[in-house]
């Protein structure tokens, strides 16, 4: 990351030799990094960290992690991380210095109702319309209340004119048999691979490089 050099002091020497390489490799990514928060934080200004799937995460990551958040458990620094529930147990005995921090917290995340289903349409569409009922209800049936798999069938839907306004009659409708077909042909794990479509070269390079961090 060329802008780091800001932080970094240049004539630092590291020495290419695999153990300790990658210790000081980490001890300058741990000290910018920390630098770059305390700019922010002295202003009093709050820092919102998420990471999400911890329970991939190798013992180096998750001891920068510890020594980046610990200077500043004291404030302005909200560290939100998200596991899967089939590895729960992993996680905890990964993270286990966070149950001892005064503010550690846990939030269990479930399915979605029918009922949600139906207000988070309602409120996309801004419409409690025939369409958004019955929309909400193919989608729960597509997905089973998988909140990620919700936005993600109703934003196809929109886009590929499923769902549509309709400026003559000013009102939200649908077409019948291209539901019937999406719902029949359904592949939810597509529905996250095609977004990757829509990204620029130097973002998929950009995610292709942070996937690599730690491994």
């Amino acid at each position: 990351i060329p802008e780091l050099k800001w932080f970094i002091n240049e004539e630092l020497r590291i020495v290419h030799e695999s153990k300790q390489y990658t210790l000081q490799q980490n001890a300058l990514l741990f000290a910018s990094i920390e630098k770059i928060l305390k700019a922010y934080t002295s202003q009093q200004k709050t820092i919102v960290i998420f990471i999400d799937d911890i329970q991939w995460a190798d013992p180096e990551v998750l001891h920068i992690l510890e020594q980046i958040y610990t200077p500043f458990e004291d404030g302005h620094l909200l560290v939100i991380i998200a596991s899967r529930e089939e590895y729960t147990e992993t996680s905890n005995e990964l993270l286990v210095w966070q149950k001892d921090l005064s503010s550690y917290s846990v939030i269990q995340m479930r399915s979605l109702s029918q009922e949600s289903v139906f207000d988070y349409v309602s409120d996309t569409l801004q419409s409690t319309c025939q369409t958004a009922h019955t929309i909400a209800h193919r989608i729960f049936q597509m997905t089973h209340g998988n909140a990620l798999f919700v936005q993600e069938v109703l934003r196809n839907f929109i886009k590929n004119k499923t769902v549509y306004y309709d400026l003559k009659d000013m009102q939200w409708l649908y077409q019948f048999e291209q539901l019937q077909q999406t719902i029949s042909n359904i592949d939810l794990l597509s529905f996250i691979e095609s977004r990757m479509n829509d990204l620029s070269e130097p973002a998929l390079t950009l995610l292709q490089n942070a996937a690599c961090f730690g491994h």
